[in-house]
């Protein structure tokens, strides 16, 4: 966690990038590194997802919608930070 805090929330928080490469950039980063270091036993995807709402909001960004990572898509999602 201390090395989450001092790289990936150092670099990318708050979370005020003006273009949406760099936006999408930190939300991806920031979420998958979360999910790799798997800090807690419950709780990781809800923390990642209010991590992202959190960033996102700084961005400027309307409160993010998770509400299509069901069925395959969250099979989709656990492949690609490293879940499946």
């Amino acid at each position: 966690m201390t090395e989450f805090e001092r790289d990936q929330l150092r670099r990318f928080t708050p979370c005020n990038f003006t273009d949406r490469a760099s936006i999408v950039q930190a939300l991806g980063e920031v979420h998958v590194e979360l999910m790799l270091i798997h800090p807690f036993c419950e709780g990781n995807g809800r923390l990642g997802r209010l991590l992202a709402t959190l960033m996102g909001l700084q961005a400027g960004l309307p409160l993010l919608d998770f509400s299509e990572m069901d069925g395959w898509r969250k099979k989709e999602y656990f492949a690609v930070v490293g879940r499946d």
